[in-house]
């Protein structure tokens, strides 16, 4: 019946109905605006805290890279003091090193030949299979670590027990930072918190134009889609951080900052060889390593 009045008037049939919405909408003006405040209010409350979770789990990720390499230098230097075995003190240093290398490809899922490409000249064959065939890499490298340390006190080539003891608690550092830093990637966002946000961020942009046209007229679109491009944005700055150990550009360098660890401490190995009058050659990791390298 409308559609052949509006006929009969020479206009489509939703052009008055479209004139009625607009002049509801100019009346009901205020309380489009306090519907959409309140909408606001919580949706940037959300967004708010969403923001300080990302941020406290990218800072939280960022002091758990420097725990792991403050741990490795540690054992490293503990090693040197602790074995009377040069070659003992070198190969727990290097096998310090592989931890902190097999804790960011595990962090980051990355492929086995990323493991064989790095480890292929610094772990002999039948270790690397196992490191490889491992449910857990970095732990395999803390057990293997373990071992050597246990083999060298057995072998008579420490200095004291207590030394033993030092060096071995570092081990046990590298692996509580190992779990700090696993479960901080795994645990996700609550699901309900992330569905909710979503929507209200939806339903408040979809209702923000009403709100807007009776007072900016013709600048509420441009103005409107400003608006939705900050607050998308906001969201995903907050999925960005959220996991500090990605591969975005805001994530933790962790491959940046293990290759200075590598070469820092390839130099600190070789200056304290030559220090001691040691003949023993530690070469690059890219090499193979002599018969003097890591044992089996």
């Amino acid at each position: 019946m409308h559609c052949r009045h509006y006929a009969s008037c020479g206009q489509p049939w939703f052009v008055e109905e479209m004139a009625h919405m607009a002049q509801y909408i100019m009346e009901s003006h205020d309380v489009m605006q306090t519907c959409t405040g309140f909408l606001a209010t919580a949706l940037f409350m959300t967004l708010s805290f969403r923001m300080n979770r990302a941020a406290s789990r990218w800072w939280k990720g960022r002091e758990l890279c420097a725990d792991l390499l403050s741990n490795a230098r540690s054992l490293s230097q503990e090693a040197k003091l602790c074995c009377s075995d040069k070659a003992y003190a070198t190969e727990i240093s290097l096998l310090g090193y592989a931890f902190v290398r097999a804790a960011e490809f595990h962090v980051r899922l990355e492929p086995n030949e990323r493991f064989v490409e790095a480890f292929e000249n610094l772990l002999r064959k039948p270790i690397l299979e196992d490191l490889l065939r491992a449910p857990h890499r970095p732990y395999f490298l803390t057990q293997r670590l373990t071992l050597r340390l246990a083999d060298a006190y057995d072998a008579g080539h420490t200095k004291n027990v207590r030394l033993v003891v030092a060096v071995q608690s570092y081990i046990n550092n590298l692996s509580k930072t190992m779990e700090s830093m696993e479960m901080l990637r795994s645990t996700p966002e609550p699901w309900g918190y992330q569905k909710h946000n979503a929507l209200l961020m939806q339903l408040w942009l979809a209702i923000l134009p009403m709100a807007l046209t009776p007072t900016l007229l013709w600048a509420s679109p441009v103005l409107g889609a400003a608006i939705g491009y900050s607050v998308y944005k906001l969201e995903d700055v907050a999925v960005e951080v959220c996991n500090p150990f990605g591969m975005d550009n805001s994530d933790i360098s962790l491959c940046i900052i293990n290759d200075r660890f590598q070469q820092e401490l390839l130099a600190a190995l070789q200056t304290w060889l030559q220090h001691r009058s040691c003949d023993a050659v530690i070469p690059q990791l890219s090499e193979p390593f002599s018969s003097g390298g890591l044992r089996d």
